[in-house]
């Protein structure tokens, strides 16, 4: 299968919207209540919420189409201020979604290669995140990737309590 990495823009946003809610929804549904889930999604992923994300110098996002259509895509920040225990900054990886008919294509592992990329372009010296606790093959992706743990914050879908754990990537100049 071709994939096209291309980085988004403002006419991708509609689409953007309908494959992060979908995405979303594909890993959480039945974790929280339809109505928090419904809630998270239309303050999260609403286009003009996107679009303010669009506005940030400092944010990127790259996509993976098929045929036009989003497979998967990464939302990068740069310049990000880490998180405690942690202190510094690094780029964040705020957002990896796959789209479920293209998980084990290895498009999550072209997107992660593609952000160190750009982090390393940034002089960005670590690359972090959150992934959500009972995501064992998310968490499995990044330890494989070189990630480590240090540290859960509170991740809310509405009223429903969850936690990100939050991982870590130093990058070693090449």
């Amino acid at each position: 299968m071709d994939f096209l990495l291309t980085k988004a823009e403002k006419k991708d946003i509609q689409s953007l919207s309908l494959f992060s809610k979908r995405s979303f929804t594909d890993t959480f549904k039945g974790t929280c209540t339809d109505q928090d889930l419904e809630y998270f999604l239309e303050n999260t992923y609403a286009p003009h919420l996107l679009e303010m994300e669009f506005n940030n110098p400092r944010s990127e996002v790259w996509l993976l189409k098929k045929n036009e259509n989003i497979a998967g895509y990464i939302k990068l920040n740069f310049n990000a201020v880490l998180p405690e225990p942690q202190s510094g900054q690094g780029m964040e990886i705020q957002r990896l979604y796959i789209g479920k008919e293209f998980i084990g294509l290895g498009l999550g592992k072209t997107l992660m290669i593609h952000a160190e990329k750009r982090a390393r372009e940034e002089n960005e010296s670590l690359l972090w995140l959150g992934v959500w606790e009972h995501n064992e093959n998310a968490k499995r992706f990044y330890e494989n990737l070189g990630f480590e743990y240090f540290g859960s914050h509170p991740f809310p879908i509405g009223n429903t309590p969850q936690v990100d754990l939050w991982m870590i990537k130093p990058l070693i100049s090449v």
